[in-house]
């Protein structure tokens, strides 16, 4: 039985290897040598496309998403600031459309942090009446030059919790610059596991003011989603002004 499997087997690659090759060992060498070179010759490479870079600027990061908490309606994601200097008081607008494309409600807010750093994301929620027969939304966005952006604050000794129907961050910041810091705001982007964001809240620190080389500690609460089990992490993002 083993000796007519293997026998088998043999017969099968010498006919399969004597197919491959019967069509070029009727020929010459020379008529081969050309026959191989017009196989070579023959072969289609496809071409790679490859999309342009977008020029820097601020831009709405396709990682958005909502939830409707009683009759109201949350819009919640970020945005990207892809340029080499801050911008501040970053606008960004939503029209919501039925089915058949009229505009059933508008409305808009500012992004959570009054100043982006240059290469930095900030986060939006958008709260509005839920608009009757709405089925899609769009977004837009606008901003302004600034000059420059307060630096020194670091945020350490953070975390984030469950905390019953909501989720939680604290934390604290130190002012680590050489100069006073007015109205420490931190904001807090909430984020699942495929990058969505999910929560988008600011708050401020217990001090109306950080000396250098000062501590003071933040605390904020998200709530309206029902849960908060598919957070994955979360980004704080902490501004503040110039005495």
């Amino acid at each position: 039985m083993f000796k007519k499997l293997v026998i088998s087997i043999a017969l099968g690659m010498f006919l399969s290897f004597a197919i491959f090759v019967s069509p070029l060992s009727r020929l010459t060498h020379t008529e081969a040598k050309a026959a191989r070179a017009t196989l070579i010759t023959d072969t289609v490479y496809l071409p790679i496309v490859v999309s342009p870079p977008k020029p820097p600027g601020v831009y709405l990061m396709n990682n958005h998403s909502y939830f409707v908490d009683s009759r109201y309606l949350y819009i919640v994601g970020e945005v990207h600031n892809t340029m080499s200097e801050p911008v501040r008081w970053v606008k960004v607008s939503v029209d919501l459309f039925d089915d058949e494309g009229r505009l059933v409600g508008t409305d808009f807010t500012f992004v959570s942090a009054d100043k982006i750093p240059a290469g930095r994301k900030a986060c939006f929620q958008l709260f509005l009446s839920e608009p009757p027969g709405w089925t899609n939304y769009q977004l837009s966005s606008a901003y302004r030059y600034l000059g420059e952006v307060v630096t020194g604050l670091t945020v350490f000794n953070d975390s984030g919790r469950i905390d019953g129907d909501g989720y939680q961050v604290i934390g604290q910041v130190r002012n680590d610059s050489g100069q006073r810091i007015e109205y420490v705001q931190p904001s807090v982007t909430l984020y699942n596991d495929v990058g969505t964001v999910i929560g988008c809240d600011y708050t401020y620190i217990n001090l109306t003011h950080l000396d250098p080389g000062q501590v003071d500690s933040f605390s904020t609460s998200f709530y309206g989603r029902g849960s908060y089990a598919d957070v994955a992490r979360y980004q704080v993002l902490v501004d503040g002004s110039l005495k």
